[in-house]
């Protein structure tokens, strides 16, 4: 199977690069699994975890907060502001950060700083608990 070079990148860092069959990560319009081959693309990215699928069949999952995904000549770009592999990600960490943003979210429902830092939590902390 033909492979892709991809790189996710947040602000401060280099979260992952290399080659892969498959990435999947959710945008404002849904999922998209982009191949190699893919047309250009470019969208929104919405909180999500991003699966990159190595050629050998090896997963690697990306915990994304919103950015960019674009894709041109082989080559998917995954763009955040933060960004971390969910293999590195500490559950207490998690946790702490879910319970302080939501304490300043409800303390001022206009602080949409906040309410994003809730969101990022919340998708982290799914990625990291046993699905039931």
């Amino acid at each position: 199977m033909a492979s892709i070079n991809v790189e996710a990148i947040a602000a401060d860092h280099v979260i992952w690069e290399g080659e892969a069959s498959t990435v999947i990560a959710r945008t404002t319009e849904g999922d998209v699994g982009i191949l190699a081959g893919h047309e250009p693309f470019l969208a929104v990215i919405v909180p999500c975890i991003a699966e990159v699928v190595e050629p050998d069949g090896n997963r690697i999952r990306i915990f994304i907060d919103q950015g960019f995904i674009s894709v041109e000549e082989n080559r998917v770009s995954l763009l955040s502001q933060f960004g971390e592999l969910v293999s590195e990600l500490k559950l207490d960490e998690v946790k702490a950060e879910l319970a302080k943003s939501e304490a300043e979210a409800a303390a001022d429902p206009a602080n949409a700083r906040a309410a994003r830092r809730v969101v990022r939590a919340k998708v982290a902390l799914n990625a990291l608990e046993p699905q039931h």
